[in-house]
This record gives structure tokens, C-alpha cells and sequence, in this order.
């Protein structure tokens, strides 16, 4: 198949995972303000948060935006960051 004749196909097979443990976060506050940080990253597609299980799911394009960047991008907010390990360093709000 020629994905080069559809953007649309071509855009949904270039958009990643990465998921991370959140540890410390409990309030709609902190989510708004990861949201915000994470959605003006270039490359950024989409951010959901679930803090029933802990979780922080980003969708993103690896050719404008590599891995190592949220782990940056958690510690300018406040977080320790250990791999998909992420945990707010100051209590929460």
C-alpha cells in the first residue's frame, strides 16, 4: 500500500506511546498544569491522565519529539523522574 498518497494514514503510523506512573499528583490543579506544559510541546498529538490508576499517557511524533524530553519536561514542573517512574517532589498543591 502507497501511505504517501493519504496524510492522514501516513500522520496516524508516525504517533507514539509513552506512558508513565504518576506518584504524588491528586488534584484537577496539577493535571491542568501537565496538561498545558505537555500540549505546547512540538510533537505533542495528546495527554491523558487517570489518577485513579496513576497513569500519564502521551501520544507524540518521535521525528519532531524524542522520549527524553518529557522526562526534562516532568522535572521543570517538579517531579523526580526515573524512567516511566514520575513522582512530584513537593506535596501536591
Amino acid at each position: 500500500m502507497d501511505y504517501s498518497l493519504n496524510p492522514l494514514i501516513q500522520t496516524l503510523i508516525m504517533v507514539n506511546i509513552a506512558k508513565f506512573i504518576l506518584d504524588g499528583s491528586t488534584c484537577r490543579h496539577c493535571a491542568q498544569i501537565i496538561k498545558k506544559h505537555f500540549s505546547e510541546m512540538p510533537g505533542v498529538q495528546g495527554i491523558e491522565m487517570d489518577f485513579v490508576q496513576g497513569l500519564v499517557t502521551i501520544e507524540y511524533q518521535s521525528e519532531i519529539l524524542q522520549p527524553s524530553r518529557f522526562e526534562e519536561a516532568f522535572r521543570e514542573l517538579g517531579y523526580s523522574c526515573s524512567g516511566e517512574y514520575v513522582r512530584k517532589i513537593d506535596s501536591c498543591c
